[in-house]
């Protein structure tokens, strides 16, 4: 071998020596000028490998620039070993064990308040924003409430619990005059809501009762006609009460009707979805500004009880249509309604946590 072409100890090397080897041969034989193109070539491939980065190379290692190589595989051991310390033991065990849950903590406000101004006496109670904005839509589907608290006075008692940084609203008592409401929040399998003390579901997809009080006078079905005294199919139930008595829509809803109408007399139709319609029949009067394609809501004043048409005496006529077909009225409230044992559940646990263990809240 030529003095000019030394060993080398990287790969790379290997190849500037072969390509020596080449060159010292070709001298000898008289290497052509393909022959010097070749060598070209395999010395700029030598160059570039020698030039590249450890991760990029496929080396065995110990041979080269394995020393980094061995400093990568170090690197990862070391990471493998960190992940794989032992816990600490002691107190710094205990430290890094999940704290237990906290223990759910009643809380209680209760308060008073003049003129409709529930809100304001909420406030001033310290009722956390939540519960008061949540309070007040339940509230706004007892019939009649939101009138009768525009212009009434009275007390409210909310219970509810707190658990670490979360609280819930449980139960509610509002009374007004001689009205009491009580509702009581249910989790369901449609998620949560909330029920009346008789169990009667308080949102807006539910139906409730269009009257307060009364008595069921006639029910669905067949009977002998008051006035006519003949046979036939009674398409609605009729509620007993004094003249004047308010009238509720039984459900969301837009007015399709507002009129007189042959042996119905004075009437509301109001359209609820689709497939499902109400009429309120033998009124004395409408409420104020109801006209066709009025917007209401469930529990919303409408008009008042009276004995227009073909009546004895004065009542509401409830008439109700789902799919073009007559249905009992009832059904609809049936179905918008808790078992009763559901409801006795939830008033032993308000009863459980309300007890007067703590001070309450006032307002």
């Amino acid at each position: 071998m030529p003095s000019a072409c030394k060993p080398f100890v990287n790969p790379a090397a290997g190849i500037l020596e072969a390509s020596c080897l080449v060159r010292s041969r070709g001298v000898s034989r008289g290497m052509d000028g393909m022959h010097a193109l070749i060598l070209r070539i395999v010395v700029v491939v030598g160059l570039a490998l020698s030039a590249s980065p450890a991760w990029a190379r496929s080396e065995p290692a110990g041979s080269g620039s394995g020393t980094v190589v061995h400093k990568v595989v170090k690197t990862e051991k070391t990471a493998k070993k960190a992940v794989a310390q032992k816990p600490k033991k002691g107190k710094a065990a205990k430290a890094q064990a999940k704290a237990p849950p906290a223990k759910p903590v009643p809380v209680r406000y209760v308060g008073t308040f003049s003129k409709g101004r529930l809100s304001e006496a909420m406030r001033k109670a310290k009722v956390p924003a939540a519960f008061a904005n949540e309070i007040r839509g339940v509230l706004s589907y007892v019939p009649g409430f939101p009138e009768i608290t525009t212009k009434s006075s009275g007390s409210f008692r909310l219970v509810g619990v707190r658990q670490g940084k979360s609280s819930r609203l449980l139960a509610a008592e509002v009374r007004i005059g001689k009205q009491e409401h009580r509702l009581f929040r249910f989790d369901g399998a449609a998620g949560q809501g909330w029920v009346d003390d008789q169990g009667n579901l308080l949102s807006a997809a539910s139906f409730v009762r269009p009257v307060e009080g009364g008595r069921m006078s006639s029910p669905y079905g067949w009977r002998v006609h008051p006035v006519l005294g003949d046979v036939r199919h009674h398409n609605g139930v009729d509620f007993a009460l004094p003249k004047g008595s308010p009238v509720f829509a039984a459900q969301n809803g837009t007015v399709t009707e507002v009129g007189s109408r042959g042996n119905y007399g004075k009437l509301v139709r109001i359209r609820h979805s689709p497939d499902v319609e109400t009429v309120y029949a033998h009124l004395d009067g409408f409420a104020k500004g109801l006209k066709v394609g009025t917007r209401v809501r469930r529990g919303q004043t409408i008009a008042y009880v009276g004995e227009t048409g073909l009546a004895t005496g004065p009542h509401l006529y409830w008439e109700a249509v789902r799919n073009d077909q007559y249905l009992d009225p009832l059904q609809l409230l049936e179905e918008s309604r808790l078992p009763q044992d559901k409801v006795a559940e939830l008033r032993k646990t308000v009863a459980e946590i309300d007890r007067p263990a703590g001070r309450d809240r006032k307002g």
